[in-house]
């Protein structure tokens, strides 16, 4: 009968112990999580870090709990760069373009399409599409003086953080409006 109680009081202070590892992998976790979302206002990424911290809550083990927050790191990541990157984007179809993105990215879960693989290389895609299109749109904006060229006669104008570089001008003056 000493060993049965012996037996048992050790596997209750193993459990004990577990369930502090537990706990304490959720409290780290929702944390990281919460840090990731510091400053956001979108609503989706906001509504993906809620969901996150609810799933982390219900989890059974530690692994779980890493996996969920893993995702949920890579999907908030991967969002809120998309968002950053699109700012400034006119043209219709590359923002419809984006915006498919987005929800593809939004909608997917850890055992569905896209898993972490599919985020990364997908906002590599976006961010890098993105920034082509704001490259054209530019150059198509500023006609031929958007056009880099090396060796030419450039003007760089700076307002801010942010600048812009003139190629070629025929012509440049100082004008009071």
């Amino acid at each position: 009968m000493k060993k049965l109680t012996i037996l048992f009081a050790a596997l209750t202070l193993c459990a004990g112990l577990w369930a502090n590892e537990l706990d304490d992998a959720k409290t780290a976790a929702v944390e990281e999580i919460e840090l990731a979302i510091l400053g956001v206002t979108d609503t989706d990424i906001l509504g993906v870090a809620t969901a996150a911290k609810t799933e982390v809550g219900e989890a059974t083990t530690e692994e779980v709990v890493n996996s969920i927050k893993t995702f949920a790191l890579t999907k908030i990541n991967a969002l809120f760069l998309i968002q950053t990157a699109r700012q400034g984007i006119q043209n219709t179809e590359i923002n419809q373009w984006i915006d498919g993105a987005f929800n593809d990215i939004l909608r997917g879960g850890p055992d569905a399409k896209p898993g972490i693989d599919e985020i990364r290389e997908k906002i590599m895609t976006v961010i890098t599409s993105v920034q082509i299109g704001k490259e054209e749109g530019q150059a198509e904006a500023l006609g031929t003086m958007g056009t880099p060229c090396t060796g030419c006669t450039a003007v760089e104008v700076t307002d801010g953080t942010t600048t812009v570089i003139l190629y070629k001008p025929t012509n440049v003056g100082y004008i009071k409006k």
